[in-house]
This record gives C-alpha cells, sequence and structure tokens, in this order.
C-alpha cells in the first residue's frame, strides 16, 4: 500500500540548542522562582529565555567570556547574587531570605544583627556590613557540629537570616526542653576572617527575633552578636 505523503522522523517544532541553564531556588522551600527576578550570565550578549519548567535557559551563543550568574530579586524577599559560579549543563543556585521572608510555621532560623562592638546610649553601634552568617547545629552524638546549607550576608544595617533544613536522617541534639543547640560562624568578605559565637539555644519550628526570642543558653540579648565578642 502506498502512502499519499512522505513520513519523516519525529521532530520538536520548537526544538533548540541549548548552551546551559540555571535553577534560581527559594532557600527556604526548595521551590523552584522564576517570576520577579533578573538573572543574567556575565559575559554573554543574549539574555537568558525562561522555558515552560521554570528555567533560565541561554541558547548557544560565543560563551568564551562567560564568567558567573547574577540574581538580582527584585522586590522578593531575598538576598541578591552578585556572582555565582557556572555549572554546565545546569547551575543550582539558591537564594538566602532575609528578615522580611514570610517563614512558614515549621521553619527553624533566626533574624539577628552583627554589629562591630557594643555602645552605651546614645551611641550608635557600627554595623558589620561585609558578613557571611551560617548556623550549625549539633547533633544527636552530643559531639558533631552539621552546617546548615544557606550561607547569609548581612545588609547595610548588620541584619541578616539564617535558617536550618534538616535531611530526613538527620537527628539534632535536642535539651531538656526540646531546643537546638546551635552557634553561629561569622566570615569578614573583605578580609576573610572567620569567627564564631558559642553555643546557645533554639527553638525547633519558629524563627526568632529581636521581638520573640527569650535570651537563654548563651545567645545575646535581642540577638545582637558583637564582632570583638566572638572566638575563633
Amino acid at each position: 500500500m502506498s502512502r499519499p505523503f512522505a513520513i519523516y522522523p519525529p521532530e520538536g517544532a520548537y526544538q533548540r540548542n541549548v548552551l546551559f541553564a540555571a535553577e534560581v531556588l527559594d532557600g527556604v522551600t526548595l521551590q523552584r522562582l522564576s517570576v520577579g527576578l533578573t538573572v543574567a550570565a556575565a559575559g554573554l550578549e543574549h539574555p537568558p529565555q525562561v522555558n515552560s519548567s521554570g528555567l533560565f535557559v541561554w541558547l548557544q551563543q560565543d560563551s568564551s567570556a562567560l564568567q558567573s550568574i547574577s540574581v538580582d530579586p527584585g522586590v522578593l524577599p531575598f538576598e541578591a547574587v552578585p556572582a555565582a559560579p557556572v555549572q554546565m549543563p545546569l547551575s543550582r543556585i539558591e537564594l538566602a531570605p532575609t528578615c522580611s521572608y514570610p517563614f512558614a510555621a515549621g521553619t527553624t532560623g533566626l533574624c539577628g544583627s552583627l554589629i562591630e562592638q557594643r555602645v552605651s546610649s546614645p551611641d550608635v553601634a557600627q554595623p558589620v556590613t561585609d558578613a557571611t552568617v551560617r548556623l550549625l547545629w549539633l547533633a544527636e552524638d552530643g559531639v558533631t557540629w552539621i552546617n546548615a546549607p544557606t550561607v547569609s550576608h548581612t545588609n547595610a544595617h548588620g541584619d541578616f537570616a539564617v535558617m536550618l533544613r534538616f535531611a530526613p536522617t538527620d537527628v539534632p541534639n535536642l535539651d531538656t526542653h526540646g531546643n537546638l543547640t546551635v552557634r553561629l560562624r561569622v566570615a569578614r568578605v573583605s578580609t576573610g576572617t572567620e569567627l564564631g559565637t558559642g553555643n546557645f539555644s533554639l527553638q525547633q519550628g519558629r524563627v526568632a527575633d529581636a521581638l520573640t526570642y527569650l535570651p537563654a543558653g548563651g545567645a545575646p540579648p535581642a540577638l545582637v552578636f558583637a564582632w570583638n565578642e566572638l572566638q575563633p
């Protein structure tokens, strides 16, 4: 039986030659983000397109000058990413939350501030504006410290938000009140100097801030941390 037309192998109508893609994630929920962001690749002439899966996709072009990926969150409650490394074929970028993030019930973390040193009123403390901040939590064995996956940065006022995200197999060490034992590690971007706090308690399932946190277990009042009080 003859056919009235030729038969060709199937071919996608919009098949494209992709250079690489970036997946931008909410660092708290790990949900994919694609709306309200400006994503760019330094060194590339053409901007990305957002595909149906919410990935930022760069089509083939001269990539000899490709350097890094930047993410501007606009008015969204996330930190900007000025220069994330490019991973081929897919770059995965988690955005750290700011203190204006609407943390859902069940999230564990804190919103704090970092200053150079404590001062007496009416003097105003100088904020530390060039630091990375990470939470560590004590594992069930009472010895092992685990780094939280998200690294945050202080803003122009020294404020920062840090949170914990546990894997299903993670088992933290809890005190008699059911609280976690945590500490902060802080690094000055300008010098690379890294220091840390002592251990303090943090309630599970809520994000503590200056209005809600009751100082206990070594944490300073109002979750204000002073650089000159941190230890190696």
